[in-house]
């Protein structure tokens, strides 16, 4: 399942079935996350005076019976089992910043410190510029050193407010970790999305041999050339179909490895190890079978 990090907007990818207290990291800015399984009790708008919606609110229930009140973004429906998305250092460390529908994937954007900070990121580092000029004026230095310690000193307070926001995972082998399991599950996802686009072809070409078949066995159909042009059709396609079955099986196997690799990892809180001279077995052998089929697709009756 893809997704945006909240904190960068980079892709996050997060396993097909999250399990409890499960970490994420995110490969751009090192953000660490944990899911956690929650459920919408309430939820309602707060309107002006003209009736207009300036906020949604709701209830979560969280594990052993805690309840968490939340704004939103936008109106979220009650009664929806959901994954809440926490982050695991920095501002608003274990406060839930985005809630994710598993069953369609719909995401919804949470008020939250991190994100209320980012808007006055800049607003603080020119704050923090105007007290160091105003301190060299005071002190009567040379404008050039005014300036240039506003500058300095505005780019260093941009630099801690961002870095303290973000929150990036300190531990080296934690993070590595993450990163790791993050790469597994790109390649997870970009496997089940290839798998799908295979599957969709093959029955459209399923489809149409079979189109063929039955014209060819119709007693109106004259000439023997017709005939046999049919079932040359006929025959190249199950022969695509073959090798595009075989692309299938291959795709899926290689998903499959991942995803049992990363589960065992998560229970065993170890990096998945092992498993890449399998996948690059897989990978030389799917792509030879893309060639193939992709050659196949040019072949005329």
């Amino acid at each position: 399942m893809k997704i945006t990090c909240p904190i960068c907007k980079w892709p996050l990818y997060l396993p097909e079935q999250p399990q409890e207290g499960e970490e994420m990291g995110c490969r751009h800015c090192h953000s660490s996350f944990a899911m956690t399984h929650t459920h919408v009790v309430e939820s309602w708008a707060v309107t002006t005076q003209h009736q207009i919606p300036s906020a949604y609110l709701a209830i979560l229930f969280i594990r052993e019976g805690k309840t968490h009140r939340v704004q939103l973004d936008r109106d979220i429906p009650p009664g929806l089992n959901c994954i809440a998305l926490t982050p695991l250092h920095g501002l608003g460390k274990h406060q839930p910043i985005l809630l994710l529908d598993l069953q369609t994937a719909g995401v919804y954007p949470l008020t939250h410190p991190r994100r209320l900070s980012r808007r006055y990121q800049l607003q603080g580092a020119l704050l923090i510029a105007a007290i160091a000029a105003g301190i060299g004026m005071e002190l009567n230095l040379p404008q050039n050193v005014t300036t240039g310690a506003g500058i300095t000193s505005s780019l260093a307070g941009a630099y801690g407010i961002a870095r303290f926001n973000h929150g990036r995972e300190r531990d080296p082998k934690r993070r590595t970790q993450l990163l790791r399991s993050q790469s597994l599950l790109k390649q997870s996802h970009q496997l089940g999305e290839r798998v799908r686009e295979l599957e969709r072809e093959l029955s459209q070409s399923q489809t149409l041999s079979q189109q063929l078949q039955e014209l060819s066995n119709r007693p109106t159909v004259v000439g023997q050339s017709k005939e046999t042009i049919l079932q040359r059709g006929h025959k190249v396609i199950e022969g695509k179909n073959a090798v595009l079955q075989r692309l299938i099986d291959c795709c899926r196997n290689s998903k499959d490895l991942i995803d049992v690799e990363l589960m065992a990892a998560q229970l065993s809180e170890q990096l998945p190890d092992g498993i890449d001279q399998q996948l690059l077995a897989y990978q030389s052998e799917i792509e030879k079978l893309e060639e193939e089929y992709e050659g196949m697709l040019l072949t005329t009756v």
